[in-house]
């Protein structure tokens, strides 16, 4: 329980200012890569991601493997034997701050135990309702994925799925309608699945259909679905800090971005997909998510103003000022992680509070003891003069 509270805090709170750190190197790269193709940004905000979670997660590491080191010194040493001759140290140790084990630059804080337990309590709160959310998502996924009709025949939606497998060069997927959903979207780890909404495929219009269809191709090309899935169980021990949130916003939008850019490669010219955007829009006043984290869909970013000028722009930097400008992005972003995790803290549950409280008692127990053995010293000395 000791290490364990132990491995919890060290994580939780150096996360607290490890996360903006990377979030705030992160926006700084993304300045750099502005007028760049989406897909290096994508990748530039789920490195963020992911070393959000991997320096804390080193550091906690550390502090419970030195832990369990320590338990094992202590089981190989053992009880000593008194009967064995003792070697006197003619040395004193010197006296050290901390931890035995701390090293330069690796601090160790104790924490008052109500404090550490509020905040170990508190955290548990948090991640227990992101995990009750992420369950409900995935329940109403399934329910959607479920009472999902097939589409009725038509030569136009045919033909329009058909031109979309040829040009994305995509796996046959299943096409279904469904009234539940309000814009096009894509569910499924292992065998996805596109669902329209019905009235979508009641406007027939051709290239609102090859946008919707196109860029939902586009996703399980990708292997979305699968993707932002993992990204949410990586936010879950991070939901606590707005940061993580800021991330996550983040890589919704780029991948948002990215997939627009391929179905302007290959599917539509652009200024027709950027007029479908609109169009689509316009359908859907509201433009959001039908599921907060379990689905993958053409409006799954609220940024289509930045969207429309991203399809409109096209990138100018020629092959090497790309790759100077990607190198100083990498070492922007990982030099100061790895500072990050040289500098991290370690944080310990300080029991001397613990250890007052039980002193009373302690003292009530020992007095106790001492009348007793006062009463039968007194006894037997009334029966020797007897």
């Amino acid at each position: 329980m000791r290490i364990s509270s132990q491995v919890l805090l060290t994580f939780l709170l150096n996360a607290c200012w490890q996360i903006p750190l990377i979030t705030l190197l992160a926006l700084v790269a993304a300045r750099l890569l502005k007028t760049e193709v989406a897909r290096y940004t994508h990748v530039l905000w789920v490195a963020a991601l992911l070393l959000s979670f991997l320096v804390p997660a080193l550091t906690s590491s550390n502090v419970l493997v030195e832990a369990l080191g320590e338990m094992t010194v202590k089981e190989r040493i053992g009880t000593p034997n008194l009967e064995d001759p003792v070697a006197v140290a003619t040395t004193l140790p010197t006296p050290t701050t901390g931890f035995a084990w701390q090293r330069p630059g690796f601090a160790a804080v104790q924490l008052d135990l109500y404090l550490a337990t509020a905040l170990l309590l508190l955290y548990g709160a948090f991640v227990l309702y992101r995990a009750f959310k992420l369950a409900q998502a995935i329940h109403t996924t399934r329910v959607i994925r479920r009472t999902a009709q097939p589409l009725e025949p038509s030569r136009q939606i045919a033909a329009v799925i058909a031109r979309c497998e040829e040009a994305i060069g995509s796996r046959r997927v299943e096409v279904r309608s469904s009234s539940s959903v309000s814009v096009p979207i894509t569910v499924g780890l292992i065998k996805p699945l596109i669902i329209l909404p019905d009235d979508l495929l009641r406007e027939g219009n051709r290239d609102l259909l090859m946008s919707a269809i196109g860029h939902e191709f586009i996703h399980v090309a990708r292997r979305d679905y699968f993707l932002n899935f993992l990204y949410e169980l990586i936010y879950l021990p991070l939901c606590f800090h707005p940061a993580a949130a800021v991330l996550r916003r983040r890589i919704k939008q780029t991948r948002e971005l990215c997939c627009d850019e391929l179905v302007a490669e290959r599917v539509l010219d652009r200024e027709t997909y950027a007029r479908s955007l609109v169009r689509l829009a316009s359908d859907t006043p509201a433009l959001r998510r039908l599921s907060v984290t379990t689905t993958v869909g053409i409006a799954d970013a609220d940024i289509l103003e930045v969207r429309i000028m991203s399809l409109l722009r096209k990138p100018k930097f020629n092959a090497r000022w790309k790759k100077i400008l990607l190198t100083v992005v990498s070492l922007l972003l990982v030099i100061p992680c790895v500072a990050a995790a040289a500098f991290a803290m370690r944080f310990e549950v300080d029991l001397t509070a613990r250890n007052q409280a039980q002193e009373p008692s302690q003292q009530e127990k020992e007095a106790k003891e001492k009348a007793t053995v006062e009463q039968h010293r007194r006894q037997e000395e009334e029966l020797k003069k007897r």
